[in-house]
């Protein structure tokens, strides 16, 4: 189905992707030093987050998922390639050395880098090592995983280029887990064109690109049922990384005795190689885990009003226990994508030390699902460079308050309005769907263009699954109507699309609902499409299809991409999107409204409510004419101000008033 924006979307998205390759390689002169150009460093981070999360709402409509899958890995390949001749961090001088260590039969673990023992081993990167003072963080796993990248070429160089590929390879996993979860495939750009990915990895080189590999590896492989393959992941995964020992038993626990097998095998069997170090190993992770704080929203709070990092540090560790087993209640509860986004998220908010590389964590997570309050952090992450400012003027490394505050502060007033909304559906029950999914559609309508609502049932007559029945809520004359191979009813209602709508749905009889509205036309596999990512989440009760206009502007794109915006990220979706919900649950729970308007963003509020919501990406085409009719700049502000007054006010007569008073102005 085309689209009258996507020439606009085409140019724009062409446009932001050579920007986002000229500042990497605009990132990569300024940081031809580690520890150099803290504020230019953080300035084009910054930018490239916006322009990253911008990509991913102006992402244009491709023939077909290969050419959209070529030009998501195109863009996210030019990216990376510019940054290569960025510094890379230090820590990639420890790999090195340690895998020079093991490829010379020396345990890395007998020792501190800088005792004697090592001498006849250092080399320049020795010398270029941080912290020679404290014992080697990674696991036996990692050390013989740097040994391969050395036998390529003992060079920071051989590292950056393994872990552009494995990066490469963690978004095409991306890739697969979309389609095969039925999501909008260049959601994938949240985690591939996030500045959090591109510096941690292609511009500094660290190391934990592969336990995220390997923790994409052990989701794709758990949602398609390999649950051998997916033990073996997620033993990679701990066997690299031991952080990610939070997300294993919980992503391990329903896979049985071969999943659970495989992943202790798997973890097992490097450590062979050292056993006689075994203890030395847990040690120096044990030494790593609990030493120093830097940049832990929690814990730095903590600490400031306990005055003591012991007592901060005692006090997260219980609170991340806490947090660890309501993970796990929740997978119990079949809700696995929520229980590991709070076991890794809980175990970055809580934890004492926290680098901006940390977060790449959780971006497969928010890929998946997006949330607001984790895609903001790809922009306020930036501040995290002004670190070098503070270190070349007072020589301590250390962020300036401000930048600490601002770091967090937009992610953690987002983090509270989705946990206002996402702890009640938590607790709640989950909601049991019918076995089979059939649809109704209602359509409101009112003095509306026959010509329009014949293009809409057209579109519905040429659904690839077919709805059960079609209800038109009719407040006006009744239309006349030509013969479609529908199942046709018209019902009267009184005038009020929210009133319009909850007649329509009583009226239905199938056990899922789509509204669609008399001037939207639905792409063909619409019904289809929803039908198998419903079939895919289990959890899901409502959710909406996506739309686009029938003309094109620059301001019409502004408001598809800000609609789209919404409705992934924030789980508020418009009637312009084909809302759909679960019959049996919108009306045993009171999901309708008789609002006269916002009727579809209370609604959208009542069922996330309830349950998961969905969006599609399969959008509908809308006409644009309300648009064109009067100033479009007086009526998208308009808009923003009724969107914004309705979130302010908490009462629901407050909202009922603002509703009528609403309406009176928005149709004048």
């Amino acid at each position: 189905m085309s689209y009258a924006s996507n020439r606009y979307r085409i140019t724009l998205f062409s446009i932001i992707g050579i920007a986002m390759i000229c500042l990497c390689a605009l990132y990569s002169q300024y940081t031809t030093n580690f520890d150099s150009a803290g504020i230019e460093r953080a300035i084009i981070a910054a930018i490239l987050g916006v322009l990253g999360i911008g990509s991913v709402f102006v992402f244009p409509h491709f023939s077909n998922k290969k050419a959209t899958c070529f030009w998501i890995l195109l863009l996210c390949l030019g990216t990376r390639i510019a940054l290569i001749p960025a510094a890379p961090s230090d820590d990639i001088n420890r790999y090195l050395w340690e895998g020079k260590l093991t490829a010379n039969g020396v345990s890395p673990y007998q020792g501190l880098a800088a005792d004697e023992k090592y001498s006849e081993y250092r080399d320049d990167y020795w010398s270029r090592m941080n912290h020679t003072d404290k014992p080697t963080a990674y696991p036996p796993l990692a050390m013989l995983i740097f040994r391969g990248i050395n036998s390529y070429g003992y060079s920071p160089l051989s590292y950056k280029i393994v872990f552009l590929v494995v990066d490469l390879i963690v978004i095409a996993m991306l890739l697969a887990l979309l389609t095969h979860l039925h999501r909008p495939l260049h959601w994938s750009l949240i985690y591939g064109l996030s500045p959090i990915t591109l510096l941690s990895y292609s511009a500094e080189g660290h190391f934990d690109v592969v336990m995220v590999a390997a923790f994409v590896a052990a989701l794709l492989a758990f949602n398609k049922r390999w649950f051998v393959a997916c033990g073996i992941a997620a033993g990679i995964a701990v066997g690299v990384k031991l952080m990610a020992a939070v997300v294993a038993p919980i992503l391990l626990w329903k896979t049985g005795w071969k999943g659970i097998t495989a992943g202790l095998i798997t973890l097992i069997l490097p450590l062979i190689f050292y056993w006689s170090d075994l203890y030395s190993v847990l040690n120096a992770l044990f030494v790593f885990g609990s030493n120093g704080a830097f940049n832990g929203p929690v814990h730095s709070l903590l600490r400031s009003l306990l005055d003591s990092i012991q007592s901060a540090s005692s006090v997260v560790a219980t609170l991340y226990i806490i947090c660890w087993i309501a993970a796990f209640w929740l997978m119990l509860r079949g809700r696995l994508w929520s229980a590991l986004l709070l076991a890794f998220g809980g175990l970055l908010v809580l934890s004492p030390i926290i680098h901006f590389w940390y977060l790449t964590w959780v971006l497969p997570l928010i890929a998946l699902r997006p949330r607001l309050s984790w895609i903001s952090l790809s922009v306020t992450s930036s501040l995290y460079f002004l670190v070098w400012k503070t270190q070349s003027e007072t020589g301590v490394w250390d962020m300036p308050l401000w930048a600490k505050w601002m770091f967090w502060l937009p992610f953690t007033l987002f983090l509270i309005a989705e946990a206002r909304r996402d702890i009640p559906r938590m607790l709640r029950s989950a909601v049991k769907r019918d076995e089979d999914i059939s649809w109704s559609v209602v359509i409101p309508t009112y003095q509306v263009e026959l010509q329009q609502l014949k293009a809409t049932l057209t579109s519905i007559a040429n659904q690839s699954v077919r709805p059960q029945e079609v209800i038109i809520s009719n407040a006006g004359d009744s239309p006349e109507l030509e013969e479609y191979d529908l199942n046709i009813k018209v019902v009267s209602s009184d005038l009020g699309r929210g009133q319009q709508i909850k007649t329509g749905v009583e009226n239905t009889n199938q056990s899922w609902v789509i509204i669609v509205h008399s001037d939207v036309e639905l792409p063909p596999e619409t019904l289809e499409k929803t039908s198998l990512a419903l079939l895919k989440n289990q959890q899901a009760v409502a959710g909406s299809v996506g739309q686009r206009f029938d003309h094109a502007s620059p301001g019409l794109l502004l408001v598809e991409a800000m609609n789209e915006l919404r409705a992934t990220a924030m789980s508020t979706s418009f009637g312009d999107q084909s809302q759909f919900f679960h019959r049996k649950s919108a009306i045993d729970f009171g999901a309708l409204t008789e609002q006269k308007l916002m009727e579809d963003v209370e609604m959208s509020d009542r069922l996330s409510a309830i349950g998961e919501t969905l969006y599609i990406g399969l959008e509908g085409t809308v006409s644009a004419q309300k648009w064109q009719k009067h100033s479009f700049l007086k009526r998208f502000l308009t808009v923003i101000e009724f969107v914004l007054r309705y979130r302010l006010s908490f009462s629901e007569k407050k909202r009922l008033a603002l509703c009528e008073k609403f309406y009176k102005r928005y149709y004048s």
